[in-house]
């Protein structure tokens, strides 16, 4: 199937070789890979759910993307749930949210804090720097931004956090690593 062919025109064909359910089948991956999934905004407590009000909040943004194949994504997630995991117990933390694509090896996360010190005492934290020191060499690409919202403004929408990345994200160069052997045998 090439990429100028029409879907239709891709299925017709497929049906009068009666090879529909693989032309199915791959016009549904062609179709789910741009789609992207994410968790709803989670506060961390019922306080941080009030928030509001002209109070300025820190919003950090990251976009990530891990290199093809399963040890890469395996490493990654990992990382991603033990640090989602520590969260539970940062002060200063007002909410978060994880989204990543369907088919593809991008990830964002966007944590809410209520200054810029909790946000840094997050970042210094074992869980954080150990999954950055672990999971970094899986990555290709690496986006971060940082911006003060006004607490009413959040959550905001991952169009919103995405257009952020793109006029205040830092992009860190490509990053063509391997795993280290210790990963590799994980």
């Amino acid at each position: 199937m090439s990429n100028s062919q029409p879907l239709s025109s891709v299925l017709v064909e497929a049906n009068s070789r009666r090879r529909w359910p693989t032309a199915l089948l791959m016009a549904t991956l062609v179709g789910l890979a741009g789609c992207t999934i994410s968790m709803p905004f989670r506060y961390a407590d019922s306080a941080a759910r009030e928030q509001g009000g002209s109070e300025t909040l820190i919003v950090s943004l990251t976009m990530a993307e891990y290199q093809p194949g399963w040890k890469s994504r395996r490493v990654f997630w990992r990382y991603v749930g033990q640090v989602e995991e520590s969260l539970a117990d940062s002060p200063g933390l007002v909410g978060h949210s994880l989204r990543r694509q369907i088919i593809g090896n991008r990830a964002w996360t966007m944590t809410v804090w209520k200054d810029e010190s909790s946000l840094r005492a997050f970042a210094g934290s074992p869980a954080h720097q150990d999954a950055i020191r672990q999971a970094l060499p899986t990555l290709e690409d690496v986006r971060f931004a940082r911006v003060e919202l006004p607490a009413h403004e959040i959550p905001i929408s991952w169009e919103q956090a995405e257009q952020l990345l793109e006029t205040h994200g830092r992009r860190y160069p490509q990053r063509k690593t391997t795993l280290s052997s210790h990963q590799r045998s994980q």
